[in-house]
């Protein structure tokens, strides 16, 4: 899938998605017996046999783990997105792609109804964080609540309700803990500043501990990675604060994203998510405990 061409290894990255998207949506829990085409609405399947499952070529051969075949795809595609951000840095148009496939694979409990997820590995979810594109943050941050959903969903399965031969491997909930470093990592860089702290609990920051002390006495360096500094939200906070010196009646003497803390915080993130930035939005208000009521208010 890697190639020199970002735009071809794009295309590709497409490709997988659709490939992935239509092999989900077959039931494959009901192979036997039954036709496993519903169509991608949830709709009535438009073809039936008797005892035998009709595909457009050939019969389905049994003797194949399918739900493991689709586990091994995401995992291929993934290996390949990771070499292809190697190759290209940091396009956002190959970040896009790889985020979207990511959106689809976040559906397969959810809306495909398979017994399992597969959250990115490390490689994708950080590159994703530290990306100079913010539209690129974003959407990772709301790809982090979709597979908290996953989560959710297989953790409140009745064992009655599955078949336990269905899947020869892990279901996914085995990743809890390393998602939940995920979360912490980017609370801690984009909310808290707090980013080269809780290092037993971390996974981008576990850093030796003197570099780590060293690195601390930069000044605003923890900083700079929230949405209030962090490069990929310049503009916007320049725009925020030029919007709230023309509002305000006393506005202030240095306009500087040193003042927007608590409120005004708060305020810039709900102008973040009218600007588009709803999966930053998403994700702060989700596992922000203090941002929680003002989502819901």
């Amino acid at each position: 899938m890697v190639t020199s061409n970002v735009a071809l290894s794009t295309k590709l990255l497409q490709a997988y998605t659709r490939l992935l998207a239509q092999w989900a949506s077959i039931e494959w829990g009901k192979v036997l017996g039954r036709t496993l085409l519903p169509p991608a609405d949830g709709g009535e399947p438009s073809h039936t046999t008797a005892g035998k499952s009709l595909f457009v070529f050939h019969e389905v051969d049994r003797s194949l783990d399918y739900l493991h075949a689709i586990h091994q795809l995401v995992r291929c595609v993934e290996s390949s997105a990771v070499t292809a951000m190697q190759v290209h840095g940091d396009s956002s148009q190959l970040c896009g792609a790889i985020l979207s496939f990511f959106e689809t694979v976040g559906q397969l409990r959810s809306v495909f109804q398979l017994p399992f997820t597969v959250p990115p590995r490390p490689p994708v979810v950080y590159s994703s964080l530290l990306s100079p594109c913010a539209a690129v943050v974003s959407r990772a941050g709301g790809l982090l609540v979709e597979f908290r959903g996953e989560f959710t969903l297989l953790q409140n399965v009745d064992p009655a309700e599955e078949d336990p031969e269905l899947l020869s491997f892990e279901n996914g909930l085995e990743q809890v803990p390393i998602f939940n470093n995920y979360v912490l990592d980017y609370c801690n860089s984009l909310w808290r500043h707090k980013a080269f702290e809780e290092s037993e609990n971390t996974t981008l920051f576990k850093m030796n501990p003197d570099a780590v002390s060293a690195l601390k006495a930069v000044m605003g360096l923890k900083q700079g990675l929230s949405i209030t500094h962090a490069t990929p939200w310049i503009s916007s906070i320049r725009k925020y604060l030029e919007e709230l010196c023309a509002r305000s009646a006393q506005p202030p003497p240095h306009l500087s994203p040193a003042i927007v803390k608590e409120k005004l915080k708060v305020d810039f993130l709900d102008h973040l998510e009218r600007k588009g930035f709803k999966g930053l939005h998403q994700f702060l208000c989700t596992f922000i405990s203090s941002l929680v009521s003002h989502a819901k208010a």
